[in-house]
């Protein structure tokens, strides 16, 4: 069971020319787990990361957004749904994610979205 914050949050970051190679959570999100706030990513790499839930790279949950531009998502995995990029909803919430100018190659996920999935 998962204990996550409450309240609103401003947070944002922005990672640019970065590379995510190799993390790994038994959770959600191998690399980057949004549950509120914003990020954004430009020229950025994520390469073998691994989640034991949702989001082999990164995961959005119902209240985080994002902007990917330009990014590489490479041999990212997950045991549940999306290899890469997991996208969420709940209770009238989702998450606002645009993907732009994106590569998602060799990701492999246990359920649904080999490189994506919105749930």
């Amino acid at each position: 069971m998962h204990h996550y914050p409450t309240g609103d949050s401003t947070a944002t970051a922005t990672f640019i020319a970065c590379q995510f190679f190799d993390n790994s959570t038994e959770g959600p999100g191998g690399a980057i787990y949004v549950w509120q706030g914003m990020i954004e990513t430009w020229g950025s790499v994520f390469l073998g990361n691994t989640a034991g839930e949702e989001g082999g790279a990164i995961r959005f949950a119902a209240n985080g957004d994002g902007d990917l531009v330009g990014t590489l998502f490479l041999a990212n995995s997950s045991q549940d749904d999306a290899g890469a990029l997991h996208v969420a909803g709940s209770s009238g919430v989702a998450a606002i994610v645009n993907v732009s100018s994106c590569t998602f190659n060799q990701n492999s996920a246990v359920n649904n979205g080999g490189a994506i999935a919105m749930t």
